[in-house]
């Protein structure tokens, strides 16, 4: 057997082995200027053309038949994908925070990120969280109680009265004396 009959054989076992059977949707895609044939009769196809145009009347807004895309087509900008800082990298890598790693629109100068983990020894965030919500559910109820028209006015004063009562705050230091010093000491008289 010579070299032009065994690369004939080889080829011939490599296409029947790795070549596929045709992709079912390319075989029937009609004549252009055609629909393809759907297997609907024509009363069919006007029925359902009618139920599309009322839907479309009812919902203007609603997409009927969304546009196929086109295979192959590349986008017209490449835009890398969004990087996601990691806990020790620093500063900010695309729109990632930098106090919670995670991907948000920018906050404004000065201000704290809400998702930002809050790392205090005598408390857990879970916690700071119930007590706004409490604070925030009491809010509400006072609004609507107080019958407040100018609620943005309500939340500029709290603010200001929060802001100054933690400011005045000394947490108080109970100088609890023992009990039996005192009892010690009346004796010894």
């Amino acid at each position: 057997m010579n070299e032009d009959e065994r690369l004939k054989r080889f080829n011939e076992e490599h296409d029947r082995i790795y070549t596929s059977p045709p992709i079912e949707s390319l075989t029937n895609q009609g004549t252009p200027g055609q629909a393809p044939d759907t297997g609907l009769t024509t009363e069919q196809q006007a029925t359902i053309r009618q139920m599309e145009a009322n839907a479309k009347l009812n919902h203007p807004d609603a997409v009927i038949n969304p546009p196929q895309s086109v295979p192959n087509t590349p986008p017209a900008v490449y835009t890398p994908p969004a990087t996601v800082a990691t806990a020790n990298q620093e500063g900010i890598l695309g729109d990632t925070c930098p106090q919670c790693n995670s991907i948000h629109p920018p906050l404004k100068p000065g201000q704290m990120c809400p998702n930002a983990r809050i790392n205090l020894p005598s408390i857990k965030d879970e916690e700071i969280g119930e007590f706004l919500v409490s604070m925030r559910n009491i809010i509400i109820s006072q609004i609507e109680k107080n019958e407040v028209k100018d609620v943005k006015k309500l939340f500029q004063q709290s603010i200001v009265v929060l802001a100054k009562f933690l400011e005045e705050y000394k947490e108080e230091v109970k100088n609890e004396s023992n009990p039996t010093e005192s009892a010690r000491g009346s004796t010894v008289q």
